[in-house]
């Protein structure tokens, strides 16, 4: 672990323990979007740490990851999303939730079949909650936290081997979020921007694989 993934994961469980609402104060869209930055930040720092080359390695840090995701992170989105009443703070809580299973299925590789498939299930069911949300509050899809929601919702398919799916979802929320970018404030933008690049490395990648003989 480096020292500022020591620092990024310490201050998201800071976040997060100071971001359960009462049951008369909603999350503010400003609270979710800082918080988002956090998490994005932490979960790049947590690839950086780990030799993900070494099954030997993956498989040691096994049962302390998700250990620590649980007490931690998952235990306290749980907390959170009980007392959820907003959609924007059930679809940004859920999009967190998803992704942190997402992220420990992917970690699992192949070697715990099992243990993989429930995570994968748990991260898709948590997005398709988000996306259910999104959808009947009538969330725009240039709204940050909607595009990160269908970033996720994008890299979960592909995970589980839905891969056409995961392509059309990812390069739909791209282009439609891109013909309506100039209805966003200086700080949507510069998320909605940050989150579109990573779309683009996701389409190139998965293009790659394509290339190299991957069926989708």
């Amino acid at each position: 672990m480096t020292t500022e993934h020591a620092a990024r994961y310490k201050k998201l469980v800071h976040d997060l323990a100071e971001a359960v609402p009462t049951r008369d104060k909603a999350l503010e869209t400003a609270q979710c979007r800082k918080l988002m930055a956090v998490y994005d930040g932490d979960l790049a720092a947590r690839y950086k740490a780990y030799d993900w080359g070494t099954k030997k390695t993956i498989k040691k840090f096994d049962n302390i990851l998700i250990a620590q995701l649980s007490v931690d992170i998952l235990d306290r989105l749980e907390t959170i999303l009980r007392s959820a009443t907003e959609p924007v703070s059930i679809v940004f809580y859920n999009t967190i939730k998803g992704e942190y299973y997402y992220y420990v299925a992917e970690y699992l590789t192949d070697h715990d079949s099992r243990k993989k498939a429930i995570h994968q299930d748990r991260a898709l069911s948590s997005f398709l909650t988000a996306k259910e949300s999104a959808v009947s509050s009538a969330m725009s899809v240039i709204d940050p936290i909607y595009l990160e929601l269908l970033i996720c919702l994008a890299k979960g398919y592909h995970l589980m081997g839905m891969c056409r799916t995961a392509r059309l979802t990812n390069n739909w929320a791209y282009f439609a979020s891109e013909k309506r970018k100039d209805q966003l404030d200086e700080e949507g933008l510069k998320l909605s921007v940050d989150i579109k690049e990573r779309m683009r490395k996701l389409t190139n990648s998965w293009m790659d694989d394509a290339v190299y003989g991957i069926s989708y």
